[in-house]
């Protein structure tokens, strides 16, 4: 589990969409609080992404 300033990437179970997040505040039961840029982050606007319809996707070497 990523912690907080660190970029993460999750899939939507139900439909497969994908989305890299700025880690706010991570949880082992209730997920991630994540924002989508560093600009909604500083103005508060965070979103709960539940560990049961989002799965962590693991980086690799040619997504840099």
């Amino acid at each position: 589990m990523k912690t907080r300033g660190q970029t993460v990437r999750l899939k939507n179970e139900s439909t497969g969409r994908e989305v890299r997040l700025l880690v706010i505040l991570s949880d082992s039961k209730q997920g991630y609080l994540a924002s989508d840029s560093l600009n909604k982050a500083k103005e508060g606007n965070w979103t709960w992404y539940n560990l049961n319809e989002w799965s962590e996707v693991k980086w690799k070497s040619d997504d840099w």
